[in-house]
């Protein structure tokens, strides 16, 4: 398979290993977050990953934010990763911006409770512009 200029060509293990070296979590931590059964990880790694559930994809896709595209494809790449995390990373500023205006609307009352919610939004927040970072760095590698 011919390579394009920033293309990796990874096979579903390596994207997993990737992803798990990112959250520095081993194939038992993998299991016990993402509801994954251990056996069926270890199984991806001894028997191949051709017949793999859409349930399980889901949960990885869930698990580690990236698309399907991304954990099923061979030719996706770093700049996909990017891309993906860009706009989630956007689509999340979206609906921040939009619940903080929400939240401006209502009375005083609810004030305290608004405040938990913008800090909640902000540390949501600061964790995407972490891992964005964190792709970039990668990309650059």
């Amino acid at each position: 398979m011919k390579k394009s200029k920033g293309e990796n060509v990874m096979k579903l293990t390596d994207k997993l290993d990737e992803l798990m070296k990112q959250k520095g979590i081993s194939r038992m931590g993998l299991s016990k977050e993402s509801g994954i059964p251990y056996s069926t990880l270890v199984n991806f790694y001894e028997k191949g990953t051709d017949n793999v559930k859409l349930s399980t994809l889901k949960k990885l896709s869930d698990y580690f934010k990236v698309s399907l595209d991304f954990l099923v494809y061979e030719n996706v790449g770093k700049e996909d990763k990017l891309n993906e995390t860009l706009e989630f990373y956007k689509k999340s500023v979206e609906r921040k911006n939009s619940l903080i205006s929400r939240i401006n609307e209502k009375d005083s009352d609810t004030l305290q409770i608004n405040e938990e919610i913008e800090l909640r939004i902000l540390e949501a927040e600061r964790r995407l512009i972490n891992e964005f970072i964190e792709d970039l760095i990668l990309l650059k590698d």
